[in-house]
């Protein structure tokens, strides 16, 4: 199905990459129970939430030469994207106001590159995991998100992790 709409940009992503169910789920009944359980857990809706990479092919789509087409494995996380402007403006906001904080040191030391790479993140109203820091909202997204029932959902116990975008 990719390699029929690989041609026509439009209808792979809107016909082929974003509806459906991802492969990381049996079913699409396994599927919907796992944004519900994100609705219920993150307080967004269920449409909110975009399977990624490995989770939703099958295969990495990673510009890393060592990762890209690589199949998901038992062992493989699950990466999605959070889409929400409520959501992501108060991660934002807590953010911050961490930052403007001289005392937390944001900008030296072993934040500063993570600080830098968030102030560039924000011109395109996203927060990636791998650069949040070590806040009480952030512990409290990422302990909202190990209490999903990936397991019961996917049939395997897989770390997850998620980007949000405004």
């Amino acid at each position: 199905e990719i390699c029929e709409c690989i041609d026509d940009p439009h209808r792979l992503l809107n016909n082929v990459l974003i509806p459906g169910t991802p492969l990381a789920f049996p079913t699409h009944e396994s599927y919907c129970d796992f944004l519900n359980a994100c609705a219920d857990t993150l307080g967004i809706h269920p449409r909110n939430l975009l399977m990624r990479g490995s989770t939703k092919l099958g295969f990495s789509v990673s510009p890393d030469p060592d990762s890209i087409w690589v199949a998901m494995r038992p062992d493989s996380d699950l990466d999605f994207a959070i889409i929400d402007p409520d959501y992501y403006h108060y991660l934002d906001r807590e953010i911050r106001m961490y930052e403007r904080n001289p005392a937390n040191r944001a900008f030296r030391g072993p934040q500063f590159k993570k600080s830098v790479s968030r102030r560039g993140q924000r011109a395109f109203y996203t927060c990636r995991y791998f650069d949040l820091p070590d806040i009480p909202c952030v512990a409290d997204h990422n302990e909202r998100l190990k209490a999903l029932p990936v397991e019961a959902c996917c049939g395997l116990p897989r770390p997850i992790d998620a980007f949000v975008f405004r």
